[in-house]
This record gives structure tokens, sequence and C-alpha cells, in this order.
């Protein structure tokens, strides 16, 4: 291959990484250590559950945007004003950041709620995730939680 060849196909490639790299979720990484990636996310959270995947489905709500609904069975609450059952919204791609949840798999969800309709939605750029080997996180989870119960009683006085 001669170099002018060489060149313009480093060139193509560059150009097509360059604009994958728009295409793609982007997001700041949490802490490694659960209490300080706990203490990141709790303000950003509207509610925070661990639950299990009941069911899935597919929400249009254009011809460009599609969304996925996900029903959780919440099974623990750290965080917000959630019954037994959590809708949560989901981008459909994970180039836009969507979150993959799987039916019948526990999770660990971290949720924003939108005040003007009122859904509540995640990603992956939140500290969602399986619920496998999240004791580290559930027990930040635990003092934070405590913290703001006691943060609350100390303003009500």
């Amino acid at each position: 291959m001669s170099i002018k060849h060489r060149l313009i196909c480093t060139a193509a490639l560059c150009g097509l990484l360059a604009t994958s790299g728009v295409l793609a979720c982007s997001c700041m990484p949490y802490p490694d250590d659960p209490d300080a990636a706990v203490k990141q996310a709790w303000p950003q959270a509207d509610a925070i559950v661990s639950g299990t995947v009941s069911s899935t489905s597919t929400v249009k709500e254009s011809d460009r945007v599609e969304h996925v609904e996900v029903v959780l069975e919440v099974r623990r609450r750290w965080k917000g004003s959630v019954g037994q059952q959590l809708k949560v919204r989901t981008a459909a791609d994970s180039a836009a950041c969507g979150y993959n949840f799987e039916q019948g798999r526990q999770y660990l969800v971290f949720a924003r709620r939108d005040p003007a309709s009122n859904v509540y939605s995640t990603g992956l750029c939140t500290l969602t995730q399986p619920a496998i080997d999240t004791a580290p996180l559930a027990e930040a989870l635990g003092r934070m939680e405590l913290k703001e119960d006691a943060a609350d009683r100390a303003v009500q006085k």
C-alpha cells in the first residue's frame, strides 16, 4: 500500500472515530469509594430503590424518540416517595445513555423525576446497576439515609 493510500485510510479512520464519539453516551465517572459515590449521586436522584424488573415495554414518543418503560417491584427504598412498584423510563439506545434492563433481574436504581410529567427516568450516567455485588453501595446508602433522616429531624425541631 502506498503512503498516499495509508494517509487516506488513516484520515478516514480518524474521521469515523471522531464522529462515533459524538454519538456515544459520555458520562462523568463516579468515585470508586462507595460513600463518595453515594454522596455524589444522592442529591441528583429523586428515588433510589432496589427492585426486580417485572416488565419492560417500548414507548415511542415520536419518529425519532423511543424510550423503554420498566416496571420495578420495589424491594428496598432509600430515597423518594415510591410505592411497591416504580415505573422508570430510559432511552432505548445505550448511545443515548439508555440503560439495558433485563426482565426478572434485580437492580439498584437511581432515578430522577420530571416534575412536569411526574415520570421517573434513569440511564447509564447514574449509579444504576445490577444488584449483584452492590452490598458496599447499599451500606453507603444506609449511612446516607440515616444522615438525611437526622438532618430532617433537626430541621423539624
